[in-house]
């Protein structure tokens, strides 16, 4: 994996699949890490989102950004909700 890292190639297949389990497996632990901090907040958070009777407007820059577009795809469904990607 090191050699991904430095970006070091010809990378063998191998050396791929094992970069990919790695990558998915730190995701999966960031992901599990956020179910210990849910509390009320998020509850108020998604009922103020699903009481707006106006836009809701995401925005972010890179990896944030990312994250906009896909609370924005998220949200969008719910009508009469207009919401925009920045």
């Amino acid at each position: 994996m090191a050699r991904i890292a430095t970006g070091q190639l010809p990378i063998t297949r191998q050396e791929q699949i094992d970069f990919a389990v790695h990558v998915l497996q730190r995701e999966a632990e960031a992901i599990a890490s956020l179910v210990h901090s849910l509390d009320e907040s998020f509850l108020e958070a998604a009922e103020q989102i699903y009481k707006c009777t106006g836009a809701v407007i995401v925005s972010g820059i890179g990896k944030a950004g990312l994250v906009g577009r896909k609370v924005h795809r998220a949200i969008s469904f719910i009508p009469p909700k207009r919401s925009m990607a920045i």
